[in-house]
């Protein structure tokens, strides 16, 4: 159980239809958790943390206030970026 790169180190390998799948849903702010059995690729778990509704305006609140707000993640880029969209 991991991630793509965890998975590829442990000579799994990945199908075609599951990158794919994973890439969509991460435009979509979800992270895919891999998971593996006896070195066989089984799937996928998708998982999500929604952003609080306030959020929107307090990042508004502090560019107001001349405080340029950064995001800092653990999450890979396009999840990234979807997120940011929000």
């Amino acid at each position: 159980v991991g991630n793509r790169k965890l998975l590829l180190e442990g000579g799994v390998s990945i199908p075609l239809q599951a990158e794919t799948y994973l890439a969509e849903m991460e435009e979509y702010a979800k992270t895919g958790i891999l998971v593996a059995y006896d070195g066989a690729f089984i799937g996928i778990l998708i998982v999500s943390d929604p952003l609080k509704r306030e959020a929107a305006v307090v990042i508004e609140g502090l560019k107001k206030m001349g405080i340029l707000p950064v995001m800092v993640t653990g999450d890979n880029l396009r999840t990234a970026r979807s997120i940011a969209k929000e």
